[in-house]
């Protein structure tokens, strides 16, 4: 195994042997018309089906767990992305932090993508600033620094103006399949709607990334890629946890 996942397992285990509290669980189902990560689709430019459960502790320590559909093209096994996370929310109504360890798998057999990226992210009335850092993204052995800034600007209760400005810096030229880059910047801006526990978005998604000569340029929103998405979360419940520590001396 990857010495990612055993150092996020282990803390898993620990956080969980270490907390007595209330937790919330909660989930979501989306359908995309594109799976992007940072502009460079994860389909083939096709649609996917995503799942997410989220265990939130009132501590603010929490654990997700997030699947999409993905599609790299003849050659490759993986048609699963796994996202499996544990992180500390903390902070007040205007100023807040987060903290987590992510690990990515890929299945069936991973394809030799699978690795692991420590997040940080502070928010400051409704802006949030992100840093992703890796040493090895997707598996390449090549270390990464994901930079994001997100805000959404609310029109009223139910629309509202989503923004993510973002740029990627690669130590060595990382190569997507569709295109190459040691670093590139890329934009969305969107609007959303959302009724219950439903939500809407379309979405215009730009990248400075330049596809090879004969692939679409959609591939890696060179020129521009809309996106629509339909999402609904769910509240599973709240649990109590109740702290059990492990004895470690023998008889």
């Amino acid at each position: 195994m990857n010495k990612n996942f055993s150092v996020l397992a282990c803390m898993s285990l620990l956080a969980v042997s270490a907390q007595a509290s209330a937790v919330e669980m909660s989930g979501t189902v989306a359908v995309t018309s594109d799976y992007l990560v940072d502009g460079v689709t994860q389909t083939i430019n096709d649609p996917a089906l995503q799942l997410g459960f989220t265990a939130a502790f009132d501590s603010g320590l929490y654990m997700y767990v997030w699947g999409s559909q993905v599609d790299f093209g003849t050659g490759y096994k993986s048609n699963a992305e796994t996202d499996w996370a544990i992180g500390y929310a903390g902070g007040g109504e205007n100023l807040s932090y987060d903290v987590a360890l992510i690990g990515y798998v890929y299945l069936p057999g991973g394809d030799g993508f699978n690795f692991a990226e420590l997040s940080g992210a502070i928010t400051a009335y409704d802006t949030t600033f992100k840093a992703l850092l890796s040493n090895s993204y997707a598996g390449s052995g090549i270390a990464s620094a994901r930079l994001k800034l997100n805000h959404s600007f609310a029109i009223n209760d139910s629309w509202s103006v989503p923004l993510e400005l973002g740029y990627n810096i690669f130590a060595d030229p990382f190569d997507f399949g569709y295109a190459i880059s040691d670093g590139y910047g890329y934009y969305k801006i969107g609007l959303g709607y959302s009724i219950n526990n439903w939500s809407f978005e379309g979405s215009w998604n730009q990248s400075s990334l330049k596809a090879y000569s004969g692939v679409d340029k959609k591939t890696v929103s060179e020129d521009g890629n809309f996106v629509f998405m339909i999402t609904y979360a769910f509240d599973i419940g709240k649990q109590t946890v109740v702290e059990e520590k492990a004895d470690m001396a023998s008889d």
